[in-house]
């Protein structure tokens, strides 16, 4: 019968240092287990929501300003659209 071998000796060597061996560990200090991680709801300040409406108001008053210029390219495609049905039947 083969005589078994020890697992350190028929590891890759190139993978040997990435193993912890028994004594290296043994002097470790043992680390205490970290609290149970807890959720901290943020705090929204009046000045903190006043501030954020003051910008999504802008970003919406923006978004309504480029309205009529997007309405005119759409309605100068429709006429070449329909132009084009014309010429084209």
């Amino acid at each position: 019968m083969k005589q078994s071998t020890h697992f350190y000796s028929s590891f890759p060597k190139h993978l040997l240092p990435a193993i912890q061996h028994a004594n290296k560990t043994a002097n470790k200090v043992v680390v205490k287990p970290l609290q149970p991680r807890a959720f901290i709801w943020p705090v929204i300040t009046k000045e903190d929501h006043k501030k954020t409406m003051d910008n999504y108001r802008a970003y919406i008053q923006a978004v309504n300003d480029a309205i009529p210029k997007i309405n005119s390219q759409i309605k100068q495609y429709n006429r070449a659209v329909a132009k084009h049905t014309e010429e084209v039947p």
